[in-house]
Protein backbone atom coordinates (compact mmCIF):
# COMPACT_ATOMS: atom_id res chain seq x y z
CA UNK A 1 0.00 0.00 0.00
CA UNK A 2 1.28 3.73 -0.50
CA UNK A 3 -0.24 7.11 -0.44
CA UNK A 4 -1.36 9.39 -3.36
CA UNK A 5 -2.82 12.27 -2.48
CA UNK A 6 -5.73 11.35 -0.31
CA UNK A 7 -5.85 7.81 -2.17
CA UNK A 8 -4.20 4.68 -0.50
CA UNK A 9 -3.63 2.66 -3.27
CA UNK A 10 -3.09 -1.22 -3.40
CA UNK A 11 -1.38 -2.97 -6.08
CA UNK A 12 -0.76 -6.67 -7.09
CA UNK A 13 1.40 -7.74 -10.17
CA UNK A 14 2.92 -10.68 -11.58
CA UNK A 15 5.37 -11.76 -14.38
CA UNK A 16 3.24 -13.83 -16.70
CA UNK A 17 2.04 -13.43 -20.20
CA UNK A 18 -0.36 -10.51 -19.02
CA UNK A 19 -4.04 -10.19 -20.04
CA UNK A 20 -5.23 -10.01 -23.41
CA UNK A 21 -5.79 -6.51 -25.12
CA UNK A 22 -9.18 -7.42 -26.18
CA UNK A 23 -10.41 -8.87 -22.70
CA UNK A 24 -9.03 -5.57 -20.32
CA UNK A 25 -11.99 -3.63 -21.50
CA UNK A 26 -14.45 -6.75 -19.92
CA UNK A 27 -12.46 -7.50 -16.82
CA UNK A 28 -14.47 -6.10 -14.45
CA UNK A 29 -18.29 -6.80 -16.29
CA UNK A 30 -19.71 -10.03 -15.27
CA UNK A 31 -21.14 -10.48 -18.27
CA UNK A 32 -19.09 -10.89 -21.38
CA UNK A 33 -20.95 -11.22 -24.76
CA UNK A 34 -19.23 -14.26 -26.76
CA UNK A 35 -18.54 -12.44 -29.87
CA UNK A 36 -16.59 -10.12 -27.68
CA UNK A 37 -13.73 -12.39 -25.90
CA UNK A 38 -10.51 -12.97 -27.39
CA UNK A 39 -9.49 -16.31 -29.43
CA UNK A 40 -6.88 -17.02 -26.51
CA UNK A 41 -9.33 -16.79 -23.74
CA UNK A 42 -10.24 -20.32 -22.86
CA UNK A 43 -12.51 -19.84 -20.02
CA UNK A 44 -14.89 -16.82 -18.64
CA UNK A 45 -13.74 -14.31 -16.63
CA UNK A 46 -16.06 -15.03 -13.76
CA UNK A 47 -17.45 -12.71 -11.59
CA UNK A 48 -14.61 -11.97 -8.77
CA UNK A 49 -13.53 -8.96 -10.64
CA UNK A 50 -17.01 -7.94 -11.00
CA UNK A 51 -17.70 -7.90 -6.99
CA UNK A 52 -14.32 -6.02 -6.62
CA UNK A 53 -15.22 -3.52 -8.73
CA UNK A 54 -18.84 -2.73 -7.03
CA UNK A 55 -17.37 -3.25 -3.80
CA UNK A 56 -14.43 -0.64 -4.24
CA UNK A 57 -16.75 1.71 -6.27
CA UNK A 58 -19.03 1.57 -2.93
CA UNK A 59 -16.48 2.87 -1.09
CA UNK A 60 -15.63 5.71 -3.88
CA UNK A 61 -12.67 3.93 -5.25
CA UNK A 62 -10.89 2.80 -8.09
CA UNK A 63 -10.31 -0.19 -10.05
CA UNK A 64 -7.95 -0.46 -12.90
CA UNK A 65 -5.99 -3.41 -14.88
CA UNK A 66 -3.46 -3.60 -17.77
CA UNK A 67 -0.24 -4.68 -18.94
CA UNK A 68 3.28 -4.72 -17.68
CA UNK A 69 6.06 -3.23 -20.59
CA UNK A 70 8.30 -6.14 -19.02
CA UNK A 71 5.54 -8.64 -19.25
CA UNK A 72 2.94 -9.28 -16.72
CA UNK A 73 -0.51 -7.96 -15.19
CA UNK A 74 -0.91 -5.18 -13.10
CA UNK A 75 -4.48 -4.87 -10.38
CA UNK A 76 -4.64 -1.98 -8.79
CA UNK A 77 -7.57 -0.17 -6.54
CA UNK A 78 -7.28 3.16 -4.63
CA UNK A 79 -9.67 4.39 -2.51
CA UNK A 80 -9.82 7.54 -0.84
CA UNK A 81 -8.36 7.96 2.84
CA UNK A 82 -10.72 9.97 5.47
CA UNK A 83 -9.72 11.86 7.99
CA UNK A 84 -11.25 12.59 11.23
CA UNK A 85 -10.41 14.44 14.65
CA UNK A 86 -9.70 10.72 16.10
CA UNK A 87 -6.95 9.82 12.89
CA UNK A 88 -4.54 13.06 14.01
Amino acid sequence: MKKNGQYAVFEVSDYGKGIAEDDIPYLFESFVPNGKRSSDSTRGMGIGLSICMSIIKAHNGKMEAFNKNTGGAVFRFSLPIEWSERNG
